[in-house]
This record gives C-alpha cells, structure tokens and sequence, in this order.
C-alpha cells in the first residue's frame, strides 16, 4: 500500500522534481508489507482514494500494528521528510512523541521547509484526496457495536515520544526541508487537495472495528498530536491539515449516524411508553442502554475534537487561517458542540492576530453568526466581550479588514444596540477611514 501513498511525496507525474533547489530523481519506495497496491499507482496522478483506503483499513483488519506503522510513515512522507521512517519493532503506542524527534532532523528542518506535499502540489488534488482518506476510515468503520470503544486520546506526551520526534527531525532536515514540503512546494501537482481527502476518508470508511477498537483513534490522534506540536513547520502544518480533515469526519459522523441513530432510539421509546410500557421492561431497558451507550460515544467523539484542535496558536499566519476556517466551519455544521462560548473566544483572539488573513477570516465566521439575529442570546457573552474589538477594528490599518468589521458591526447592531460612545466612535472611523469604508457605512447610517 504504501508503494501508492509514498510515490506522491517522491514523483510529479514521472518528471523529477526539486526540493528548495536540488533535483530529486524519482525512486521507487518499499512498500511495509507484501500487501499493498500495485506499484506505479500514485497518490497524486489519479489513484482512487476509495482503493487506497479500502486497501488501508484490510490491512488494519490482519495486521492493526503493522498498518498503524503505515500510516505514521506515510505521515512523515508528507511532511517532505525522506530520512525518517518508523519500523514496527520501534513502533509502540505510547512513544509517538520520541520517534517523531528522531525523524523530523536538522537537516529536514533546513531542506524541507516550505516544500511538502499538501502546499507544494498546487496543480493536483492531494488535499482534498488526504482529507478525504480520513473521513472515510470514520465513516467506513461506524456501526451499532460499540463494545470496548476506548477514545481516551492523549493530551499529554510522553518524554520519550520527544525523544523520538527529534530523531526524525535531524539537523540535515532543519537545513534542507523546512522550507520545501510537498504540501507547498510541488505547485504542478493535486498533492493538498489529495492528502486532504485522504484523510477525511480513511475517517469516514471505518467500520466499528476500527474506529473504536480503543487503538486505532488513539493512536492517530497521538501522534497527530505530537506533529503538530513539532518544532518543523512542515510537520505542524501537514499534520494540521489531517487534523482538522480528521475533525470534519468525526462532526460527519455524530451528525449522520450517532445522532440519527439517537432519534430513532427516541422515537422507539415513546412508541414503547404509548403502548404503557413501564420504564421496568425487558424492551425499555435495553432501549435504554442503547441510549445510554450512544451518547457515551457521542461524547468520547466529541473528546477527540477538543485534543484535535490546536494550531489556532502556532506562529505560522498559514496555519492559524486553516484553524479558523475549519473551526467556522464546524460552529456552522455542529452548533450544539461548538457554538460555546468556550470555543468560540478561539474567533474572539483572532480577531487580534497580527496577520490580516486571520483577522478577516475570524470577521466572516462572526459575519455569519451575527446574520442570525435568533443567536443573540447564545452570542451575547461573545458580543459583550468583543464588541470592542470589532469596533475598533473598523479603523485598521488593513482596508479590507476595516470593511469587513463594519459589516459585522452593522449586523450586531441588531442584536444589541451600539451606546452613544460607540455610535461616536463608528462614526469617526467611518469619517476618517478609505473609501471603501464610507461605501459600506452608508448600510450602517
């Protein structure tokens, strides 16, 4: 399998292709087990997601170990980092960490920077493929058997992960990749689009088995987690991309299936209490624990996110936007998760970055919260805590900015009407601001 996963991060369509400057002649790559797709398939010149995942999940199903080992290394391929690779007598469940510190070197860290797949392959699909890999490991791997589920996904890791992570990251790599990672470097390519779907499928087409026999999750979210605490921005920001594909698949299944199959659990329990059934019954009790038994999963699901989504801190502008966008995204698709005022003040900071991308992506997320008027009373910690901020945001120094933030203020004023000194205030900003600024405030007066 791996022979398709690892020929994307080496090839761009059987030309040879550079990294931060030095040609790379394409060559072939082991696959980890004799089982796998046949070799010339790649990842980024049209290879099926579905057949790459579906080959994925039946080597989980012989060997979960084994294609565990897999999936790291195909990880650590698409950071550009081509020294590192994880064997399966190093491999242990908790030790993540220490093997990431020993691939991502100074060397990866210096050649492969800017240059790894998911940024690099502009040209192709890899990002919308890699996420979409992900969500189909989720979906494919959901059923109604639940027993042995275990999500307790790490929040902390180990010192001898640490340890492994900087074997990966050697000097070689601090020198030659920081800065060429497939994700950005290799423009000629699908490879984001790709390694997005493949993520969000190999989430989405897990069965039961998989997805909650108490190693698969946490196991991924272990060292998704220690990559995107990694010095090397490749690794953050490739493993930022599978987190939040990852996320969207694990909101994909709440929605479609453990919520669904909540509802009809309910509604089968009032048709049980028409017919005077007592709460004592052999058939309400087992309805019950059913119940019971999916919203525990529900909630070990929603566990998961939370350790999911990190990078709305990191230095790098890049990844902070792809947090924001994603967590706007999923306030919209899973409000009753996300639309807390815990998650929510995420938006609120970034409405303060340093960098305007943030801030206007932070402004369309509130845009469309306060484009829901029937919101007001979920949003008014929110408001009340910044409404500050996005006034004074309607003088930035970015044009752009200024005109969004006076399209959000414009809407908050109807949910909450604006004191004197802050009517004063817009006013000023709007006298004093582009023109741009004067033409979207004639919808405010």
């Amino acid at each position: 399998m791996l022979k398709a996963l690892f020929s994307y991060a080496k090839r761009d369509g059987g030309r040879s292709i550079k990294y931060n400057g030095t040609k790379m002649a394409k060559k072939k790559v082991q696959a980890v087990t004799e089982e796998g797709i046949a070799e010339g398939e790649e990842f980024s010149r049209g290879t099926s997601i579905n057949t790459l995942v579906d080959e994925w999940i039946k080597n989980y199903t012989k060997d979960r170990k084994e294609a565990t080992v897999q999936i790291i290394n195909f990880l650590i391929k698409a950071c550009g980092c081509e020294t590192g690779e994880l064997t399966v007598d190093e491999y242990e469940e908790d030790e993540a960490q220490e093997l990431l510190n020993g691939i991502i070197t100074p060397e990866y860290l210096k050649e492969g920077e800017m240059n790894y797949p998911i940024v690099t392959r502009k040209g192709t699909n890899f990002a919308s493929q890699f996420a979409k890999f992900w969500n189909q490991i989720i979906s494919k791997n959901h059923q109604f058997s639940y027993q042995g589920m275990s999500i307790a996904l790490c929040t902390r890791l180990k010192s001898s992960r640490h340890e492994l992570l900087n074997g990966i990251i050697t000097p070689e790599y601090l020198k030659e990749g920081e800065m060429n990672y497939p994700i950005v470097a290799q423009k000629g390519t699908n490879f984001a689009s790709q390694f997005a779907k493949f993520w969000n499928q190999i989430i989405s087409k897990s069965t039961n088995k998989i997805l909650f026999d108490g190693h698969f999750l946490d196991s991924i979210s272990s060292w998704i987690s220690a990559f995107s605490n990694a010095l090397a921005r490749p690794f953050r920001h490739t493993a930022t991309m599978a987190a939040m594909e990852v996320n969207s698949a694990l909101i994909k299944v709440i929605n479609e299936r453990i919520n669904k199959d909540i509802s009809a659990l309910d509604r089968s329990i009032s048709t049980e209490r028409r017919k005077g059934a007592s709460s004592g019954s052999q058939k309400m009790k087992d309805l019950t624990k059913k119940k019971n038994r999916l919203e525990q999963n529900k909630q070990q699901l929603q566990e998961a996110m939370n350790v999911l989504y990190k990078g709305y801190r990191d230095t790098v502008p890049k990844i902070r936007c792809t947090c924001v966008e994603a967590l706007g995204r999923w306030i919209n698709s899973y409000p009753e998760f996300y639309l807390d005022d815990k998650l929510l003040k995420y938006i609120g900071w970034a409405l303060s970055d340093k960098d305007a991308r943030v801030r206007i992506l932070a402004l369309k997320v509130v845009e469309r919260l306060y484009a829901q008027p029937e919101l007001a009373d979920t949003l008014e910690i929110f408001i009340s805590t910044f409404e500050n901020r996005l006034i004074q945001m309607v003088a930035d120094n970015e044009i752009d900015v200024g005109v969004e933030a006076l399209k959000v203020v414009t809407l908050q004023t109807e949910m909450k009407e604006l004191s004197e000194e802050d009517m004063q205030r817009m006013y000023q900003a709007i006298t004093d601001g582009h023109m741009k600024i004067r033409l979207e405030a004639a919808k405010f007066v």
